[in-house]
């Protein structure tokens, strides 16, 4: 029970506040606490840089009717080259036609962001019943590690940092050396992105709040504060910064985790599951997401894999009447003759044969 307790506000150092009820309302006054635990966190007297305006913003991601205007050009330059192949370089027409999908499942995922079927003033509680699940359950708090974070400025600086740089260019990088490296796996692990990011999207129809936006329970925007940032200050008002659950940052970077262990050999590969480490570290630190989001993201890639799993073991079970064994045609499934050989003299058929 959290009942009168005071709480400190991290994010509003000369303020303390007492919980009271059973629905976690907060009464605040004004007071003069020491810093907590055993070293004292970033001081506010220090200059603080990068709280100017944003350095990113929904327009950096390419509209969703560009990219279905993208995928038409690759369409059609796929058709050209299977009009006019080009035997010089036949990996183009291939390279086309993945463009092509990718734009496609792009466009989705973007069209189906920016719809909003529910408003966004029952964004604040759903955050506070995740807080209050998380406790429940019982789950590590964000604020621990969060705090214990705010006593080094650049480790903040640099999981703000990595939170915004380390997002989309991984995922790209990813996706080339998949492509070039290891193409008989990419069409799966594109499969698997695009679950992933498009019930990840249906999800965010639910306004969710990030826990950055919660100081009376003791969280700082350390985004906001010490730079740098990829939001401005509209908070709530903003529907964009509600779409905390799940985290695609994490369900992102557990992807590339997993699909780099399974295609790669070499010791290199293992930069996919730290990639996946530091993004869980950064999104925690900046109180960007609750852990529960990135559960929940994790969650739905684990059963994107079960499903393709479920999905072979049925094709081997239950194959396709039209398949051929791989060692040929049998008396069983051999096609008969037509008709009219059938009826001729062997010596015949042997002659125009």
């Amino acid at each position: 029970m959290l009942d009168g307790r005071e709480l400190r506000s991290f994010a509003y150092p000369n303020t303390t506040a007492t919980v009271t009820g059973e629905s976690g309302g907060l009464a605040w006054s004004s007071s003069t606490l020491p810093p907590c635990g055993d070293k004292p966190l970033i001081s506010d007297r220090r200059p603080v840089r990068g709280r100017g305006s944003p350095i990113g913003s929904p327009a950096v991601w390419l509209a969703w009717d560009h990219a279905l205007w993208a995928a038409g050009v690759f369409v059609l330059a796929w058709c050209a080259l299977r009009r006019w192949p080009a035997p010089d370089k036949p990996w183009v027409a291939p390279l086309f036609a993945e463009l092509a999908v990718m734009f496609v499942l792009y466009a989705i995922w973007i069209r189906l962001g920016e719809v909003r079927v529910m408003g966004t003033s029952q964004a604040g509680a759903r955050g506070r019943w995740i807080w209050r699940a998380e406790r429940w359950l019982p789950m590590p708090s964000e604020l621990t590690l969060q705090h214990w974070a705010l006593r080094s400025r650049p480790l903040v600086q640099f999981a703000n940092a990595y939170y915004i740089v380390c997002h989309v260019a991984p995922m790209g990088i990813f996706l080339v050396w998949l492509y070039v490296r290891h193409r008989q796996q990419f069409a799966h692990w594109r499969n698997q992105l695009a679950f992933l990011s498009i019930v990840g999207a249906i999800i965010q129809f639910l306004p969710v709040a990030p826990p950055r936006l919660f100081p009376e329970l003791g969280f700082i925007d350390t985004a906001a504060r010490y730079g740098p940032r990829v939001y401005d200050s509209s908070g709530f008002s903003q529907p964009g910064q509600l779409a905390a659950m799940p985290s695609m940052h994490v369900g992102w970077a557990v992807l590339i985790g997993a699909a780099t262990l399974a295609a790669g050999r070499s010791r290199w590969r293992w930069l996919g599951p730290a990639h996946g480490a530091l993004t869980i570290f950064a999104v925690t630190v900046t109180a960007y997401h609750w852990l529960l989001d990135g559960l929940v993201a994790i969650a739905i890639l684990v059963v994107g894999l079960a499903l393709v799993r479920v999905g072979r073991h049925l094709q081997r079970r239950y194959p396709s009447s039209r398949q051929i064994p791989a060692d040929g045609p049998t008396s069983e499934n051999r096609t008969p003759a037509p008709s009219n050989l059938r009826s001729l003299p062997n010596n015949v058929v042997a002659d125009d044969a």
